[in-house]
């Protein structure tokens, strides 16, 4: 214990010369005690969750993405293969991010209270040292993170002249990582030394106090790794060169596989510490660039159009995947070769509009709220623009700046309720993130942003929409799901899928009817059995007369083949069975289709994993698993109807 008491005699010098006091030595414990509550009155810290906030008013895109950590980790000696593939879901939590980081903050601070009053009751010796030491570990990164008060300068200034930032957020982020970094080192450093104290040398009534004081300790530290890990994530978007990253605006009112029609772009240039927007405009002004002939996916020359463009890239369901494609087009269209992008529906706007209320947009004779925004802006693009400037568009470029300056104005309370709107985004896919650096690719995995077909062993459903028949009806379609599984005495495992869906969507004027390509991903291997309820139609070639084939596209063709038996087609896509034909609904209407298959599976175990498509609608679901009596496990612990609005787990296993 040489380096304990070397330690606490520094710290105890430290302590004195910081106080600039003349007094005489008081005891260790007395010394600290006098130093927590009276020579240091502890005030609230200023939020630590301002890291996030001041990142997300960037480009209203990076904030709470960290906040979706804290992984659901089921054991493999309690589940074994049902297990396959479910380690990668992380369970969403539930506090908001207000409550995390406050709750980092006061575990730290409860921490330190609670060892100090084990510190006064303890018997006189070396324990007494240790916990006086641990303590001053704590009162020491308090300290440090009290004195960093970036409340202020982590806020992003925001010019709207030059529609870029200064560079200030980037500096104070810096600075501010590597305080939580040191406060992080010295609250371990208190963590080993409770961790070395015998229990048993504690008085009774004291030993459990000290207990939850190491766990508040434990807790808190959490909220400081966090920091330091989404700061690392900001840090290195922001940092070094600057690079391009293309901003895509997915109308979720007309379904595409990764959240709906492209119809106005950005591009966002980060780099040097700071970020700016070069454009935003219709995406029709870049299409109108391409001088290749691209034949469109085959569903799409039904009814929509022949050629293919940026407008349409976003056809594969995995985000990633679309990503690539989305960035071939911007090339071949303007020749930017951009880094990565960032995908918006208007979910979002609508939330953060509820935050900041109002945007006045004077020029064109209109205020933006969350209850008007989606429609205002349809019309103002579609219909109500200057024809002869031909920039349908203008008005989201115009309306961008101005919010982003709301943002920055925003008060504490505010920054963090816009972290929960950006982590609650997240989760619903109504924000997704890709980048072409690995590093960063892996990262954005990690927070779950990436917008991907996730893989699992067990069972799999994902439902996608893409509506081929031009109209803005999707937010108005209902849609319910109800799923049994039947599991016979040999594990064989046959599933009655029903999906429901009504048109409510009464005010669509010029294309009111839904028509729906719908895939259905299953397990590599399903068969189908039987299927009814679509509105079956020949499946056309994603290949034109006097225009090239993309070679993606082409893959996706290869792997397509209409059963005989129920006219359904099956393919493959992202390592999945693909179910898929078309359903066309007119307003008012209501249809049900129901497919009947067999499951690659053979096991008296189930799990499924449900993924909800990127920027749709929540639906209602429903799951029966048959055969399996007397389950030893089920996940979630209670099955019944329930609204899916992001992914979902479940399992269940028998004796």
């Amino acid at each position: 214990m040489k380096t304990v008491q070397k330690k606490l005699q520094e710290l105890k010098i430290q302590i004195l010369e910081r106080e600039n006091r003349q007094q005489p030595m008081l005891t260790n414990s007395r010394l600290f005690f006098s130093r927590f509550g009276f020579g240091y009155p502890l005030t609230r810290l200023k939020n630590l969750a301002i890291f996030i906030v001041g990142s997300a008013l960037c480009i209203g895109a990076f904030a709470g993405i960290s906040e979706i950590s804290s992984g659901i980790h089921f054991s493999k000696k309690v589940l074994g293969e049902a297990t396959i593939g479910l380690e990668f879901l992380e369970e969403q939590n539930i506090a908001a991010a207000r409550e995390q980081f406050f709750r980092a903050r006061q575990s730290i601070e409860s921490s330190g209270e609670i060892l100090v009053k084990a510190a006064q009751v303890s018997p006189l010796g070396q324990e007494m040292d240790e916990l006086f030491a641990a303590s001053t570990y704590i009162l020491n990164a308090l300290e440090r993170l009290k004195q960093a008060n970036f409340t202020d300068s982590l806020s992003l200034k925001w010019d709207i002249g030059a529609n870029s930032s200064s560079q200030d957020f980037y500096v104070n982020l810096k600075q501010a990582r590597q305080v939580w970094m040191t406060a992080s080192d010295e609250i371990r450093a208190a963590d080993e030394i409770l961790a070395s104290i015998p229990a048993d040398v504690l008085p009774s009534d004291i030993r459990k106090k000290a207990k939850d004081g190491r766990q508040l300790l434990s807790d808190g530290l959490i909220g400081l790794d966090q920091a330091i890990s989404f700061s690392d994530f900001v840090l290195t978007l922001l940092g070094g060169e600057k690079k391009t990253y293309l901003l895509v605006f997915q109308n979720n009112n007309e379904a595409r596989a990764t959240g709906g029609f492209i119809g106005t772009y950005g591009l966002l240039e980060l780099g040097n510490g700071t970020l700016k927007i070069n454009k935003i405009e219709s995406i029709y002004a870049l299409d109108g660039q391409l001088k290749e002939a691209i034949a469109a996916p085959g569903p799409m020359q039904r009814l929509v159009t022949p050629f293919w463009g940026m407008r349409d890239s976003n056809w594969f369901a995995d985000f990633p995947t679309s990503s690539r494609k989305m960035l071939q087009f911007l090339e071949k269209e303007s020749g930017v070769l951009a880094e990565g992008v960032i995908s918006f529906t208007p979910d979002f706007f609508e939330e953060v509009l509820k935050l900041t209320g109002p945007v006045a947009m004077p020029e064109y004779g209109e205020v933006l709220t969350a209850d008007n925004f989606r429609d205002v802006v349809q019309y103002k693009t579609s219909i109500d623009y200057d024809r002869q400037l031909n920039e349908p568009k203008k008005f989201l470029s115009d309306f961008t700046p101005k919010l982003l300056s709301k943002l920055q104005n925003f008060n504490e309370e505010q920054r963090v309720q816009f972290a929960q709107i950006f982590r609650k985004a997240v989760a619903e896919k109504h924000f997704m993130l890709f980048s072409l650096d690995p590093k960063l690719q892996e990262r954005i995995l990690d927070f779950n942003a990436a917008g991907n077909v996730k893989k699992t062993g067990g069972d799999y459903l994902s439902i996608v929409h893409s509506n081929v028949g031009g109209g803005k009806t999707d937010q108005g379609i209902a849609q319910s799901v109800d799923k049994t599984v039947e599991i016979d005495a040999l594990g064989r495992q046959t599933v009655t899928l029903r999906i429901t869906r009504s048109h409510e969507a009464m005010n669509e004027k010029y294309f009111p009817t839904n028509v729906d390509f719908m895939r259905v991903f299953v397990p590599e291997g399903s068969k189908i059995i039987s299927v009814s309820g679509f509105d079956h139609a020949p499946m056309p070639a994603s290949s034109r007369a006097g225009a090239a084939t993309d070679t993606d596209l082409n893959f996706w063709d290869i792997g397509i083949r209409q059963d005989m038996n129920t006219k359904i087609y099956v393919g493959r896509e992202s390592g999945y069975t693909v179910f898929m034909d078309w359903l066309i609904l007119e307003q008012g209407q209501t249809k049900t289709v129901e497919l009947k298959y067999q499951l690659p599976i053979l096991n008296r175990r189930y799990s499924q994993l449900l993924q909800k498509q990127p920027g749709a609608r929540e639906f209602q679901f429903t799951l029966k698993v048959r055969g399996i009596e007397n389950p030893v496990f089920v996940y979630p612990e209670e099955w019944k109807t329930e609204t899916v609005d992001e992914d979902r787990l479940y399992a269940v296993i028998g004796e």
